[in-house]
């Protein structure tokens, strides 16, 4: 997923393709630097949270908070971490979360769609990025309307689903 180099690591904390805050890994940013992933500080750590009587969610999900803000997965807290690493590194220029897309038919407004990601990349472009673990009907159809409206209503972007 990142584009920077991997200079070394600690066998056993390097598990994925995904760089983690707090681990013995060297990352090389497009322009040079070298990144101690334990140095690292800015971007802080996630914390799952689990209060007393709360349901958890219809498919399981828990909601994390990870730098002041509550993430309706784990993967999705996962996720953000990774973009303030890229964001870090130089790869990206900047990301928000929660971009609500209102989905029309001939001009009629039917629903709104929520993206996860929002991306913007230093060459000017942007990618919309669902994280999905689990996609139900409801999901699909939003999401097949979005990539319907999508050349249409933002030429310059386009859309990736991660699942988990």
């Amino acid at each position: 997923m990142l584009q920077f180099g991997l200079i070394g690591y600690n066998a056993g904390m390097y598990q994925s393709k995904r760089f983690r805050p707090n681990t013995n890994v060297i990352v090389v940013a497009p322009n040079g630097e070298r990144i101690d992933m334990r140095k690292v500080t800015k971007i802080g750590r996630m914390a799952v949270k689990e209060s007393k009587g709360s349901r958890s969610s219809k498919y399981g999900a828990r909601k994390v908070e990870y730098g002041g803000l509550t993430y309706h997965s784990r993967l999705e807290g996962k996720f953000a971490q990774e973009l303030d690493i890229r964001k870090l590194a130089g790869e990206i220029k900047s990301w928000s979360r929660q971009i609500k897309i209102p989905l029309k038919v001939h001009g009629t407004p039917i629903c709104s769609y929520y993206v996860d990601f929002l991306v913007r990349h230093n060459d000017g472009s942007d990618e919309f990025i669902e994280v999905k673990g689990f996609v139900t009907e409801v999901a699909r159809l939003k999401m097949k309307m979005f990539e319907a409206i999508l050349p249409i209503e933002y030429p310059n972007a386009r859309y990736t689903v991660v699942k988990s």
